[in-house]
């Protein structure tokens, strides 16, 4: 899903290392999947995503039987309009949850199904956000500021 650069230490050489996250196998893989096909779309390399010969929707639409026999099952059916849902640009909101995902290589799903296969997984700190929780400052009566 993504690859972030990793500074050689005897060489300073960028080296690329990839990024792996759980995916809940609902509507969220296929969120995944749609940001994965259209990526030359995205980068503006061709007009319609299933134009882009070395991609994963041209293969399964147009490859030989060869071509085809390298891609995996999908785990959920692809939807009946399926290359119109992945010419159709993601939400911003998507954009975000992926991007999330991809930097703390945190579950990618529902609330629920995140923090069970977080916990699972032992990757609960990936739910937080970068750095110390804020401190909560009291007044004199032990009482949060701000709480009546």
């Amino acid at each position: 899903m993504g690859t972030g650069q990793h500074w050689e230490k005897t060489s300073c050489v960028p080296v690329s290392i990839p990024k792996s996250f759980p995916i809940q196998r609902d509507a969220h893989f296929l969120t995944v999947c749609r940001y994965v096909e259209r990526n030359a779309l995205s980068a503006g390399v061709v007009a319609r995503a299933e134009d882009w010969r070395w991609g994963s929707l041209w293969a399964r639409r147009q490859g030989s039987e060869a071509l085809q026999g390298l891609l995996s099952a999908w785990p959920v059916d692809r939807p009946k309009h399926w290359v119109r849902a992945v010419n159709r640009p993601l939400s911003a909101k998507e954009q975000e949850r992926l991007r999330t995902s991809v930097q703390r290589n945190c579950p990618f799903g529902d609330e629920t199904w995140q923090q069970r296969t977080a916990e699972r997984l032992g990757l609960t700190a990936s739910l937080r956000g970068e750095g110390r929780p804020r401190k909560t400052r009291r007044n004199g009566n032990g009482s949060t500021l701000g709480e009546n």
